[in-house]
């Protein structure tokens, strides 16, 4: 019943299939092959390059009572119906001569749940024959890539569970929801070349995809699996499921921090991880502050908030925190909220042009006008005024931070730094 699947599914596609000026599954080895077509017995090697190739065709004529060669020209390509490889030109192996007594032959390979390889062979002429496989030699071509099926998978978890390194190439979350045990997810690789490497996924494209990715980085033992996990669970052997993850959110009362989730560093805040349930370690740090550290579970708490509290000098004088204009910018345009930012220079010049979104507080007045400060002393507070050499910006922030504000900030490049770097003032503008 199989077998005339096969057959209708070839002779269809001998109809209308169409095939791509490159295959997406390059092949190298020579297969020789065994079929019968009437009283004929067929015997022929398959010699594949790439994606394309030359068949070599030995029958018994019982007209000439002689054995006769016949060579093909064969092209190929991965399609839905199958691994598809097409003859044309046949010629005589001896003459050298085409030969039209002899209908090309199309072969379609079509794999089976265990790995190995359902053949089926049809002349031009519609006349269809199942197909044996008496042998596979993999050509001298480093390129190639190997196909493994699940008994020999299975052998390999089973015996040999330190020499090799099995790869889901699927998205992490479908990794989650069930792999093949042993598996690792993701494309990260090992540092030696010579680890026995085997990608599977959710098809064979992809997995040929992944492990040519490797083969080009240098790595000399690479394997595929290529029926996936679906072929896995065909088989009967069983996936393993990963516990869901939890949003993890991190916040903190300071900006440009360091976050470290189980010793490793995750980024700055605001950030929002998924972990695995259960314990974690979280640490959170900022030079010139304390470091705020807490082990959270996350099956009771998913939000994590670090107050850092700023550390005096030796002269009982906070640090002083300075930033460049890129790092302006970012606060300007919303990348990190809860800010104010403050033209220290008198009001007149800052009606003539200012900072966008700066308000106006000259440090002259800053005494009769810091009840226009926010409220919250956490808030991010920047100072600017004309250039570096000018002490407006650096003498507010000072006057702010014995206010008790924890995040005072100066931008010393101040109003010519910001034109400097190509960027317009406001004007007449009041907040």
């Amino acid at each position: 019943m199989m077998l005339k699947k096969l057959m209708a599914l070839l002779l269809l596609s001998l109809s209308g299939i169409t095939f791509a000026d490159e295959c997406s599954v390059p092949m190298h080895s020579s297969i020789d092959l065994r079929w019968v077509m009437g009283v004929n017995v067929f015997e022929g090697t398959l010699h594949l390059s790439g994606c394309s190739g030359q068949f070599v065709v030995r029958f018994f004529n019982a007209k000439s009572k002689t054995t006769e060669t016949v060579i093909q020209t064969m092209t190929f390509q991965d399609t839905k119906l199958g691994l598809i490889i097409m003859g044309s030109a046949p010629i005589d192996g001896r003459t050298k001569k085409p030969l039209s007594s002899y209908p090309p032959d199309n072969f379609i390979f079509r794999r089976n749940v265990d790995g190995s390889w359902e053949i089926t062979n049809c002349d031009t002429r519609k006349v269809c024959a199942s197909v044996d496989i008496l042998a596979v030699r993999e050509n001298d071509n480093k390129s190639a890539l190997k196909d493994i099926g699940t008994e020999s998978l299975v052998k390999i978890i089973q015996d040999y569970p330190s020499e090799y390194l099995l790869i889901d190439a699927r998205a992490e979350n479908d990794y989650d929801k069930g792999h093949i045990p042993t598996a690792v997810s993701g494309k990260k690789l090992p540092k030696d070349k010579s680890k026995l490497l085997i990608f599977y996924c959710s098809n064979e494209e992809c997995a040929l995809s992944a492990a040519k990715a490797a083969k080009e980085a240098g790595y000399e033992n690479v394997f595929t699996y290529a029926i996936g996990v679906a072929g896995w669970q065909k088989a009967g052997q069983k996936l393993v499921v990963t516990k869901p993850k939890v949003l993890l959110s991190i916040r903190s009362n300071v900006y440009n921090d360091k976050v470290y989730v189980d010793g490793k560093y995750q980024g700055s805040t605001r950030l929002d991880l998924w972990l695995a349930p259960g314990l974690h370690s979280v640490k959170v740090e900022k030079d010139g502050y304390s470091i705020y550290e807490e082990q959270i579970d996350l099956q009771k708490k998913s939000r994590l908030i670090a107050k850092l509290h700023r550390q005096k000098h030796q002269n009982n004088r906070p640090a002083n925190d300075i930033i460049g204009t890129d790092k302006l910018l970012e606060f300007i345009r919303g990348a990190h909220s809860d800010y104010v930012l403050i033209d220290a220079r008198e009001e007149k010049e800052y009606k003539e042009g200012h900072i966008p979104t700066a308000i106006s507080i000259p440090f002259s007045q800053f005494e009769s006008n810091k009840d226009r400060l926010p409220k919250d002393k956490n808030i991010v507070l920047i100072f600017y005024c004309w250039h570096e050499t000018c002490k407006l910006s650096t003498q507010s922030a000072q006057a702010a931070r014995q206010m008790g504000y924890q995040n005072v900030i100066s931008y010393l490049l101040g109003v010519k730094g910001w034109e400097a770097a190509g960027y317009r003032l406001a004007k007449n503008l009041r907040f």
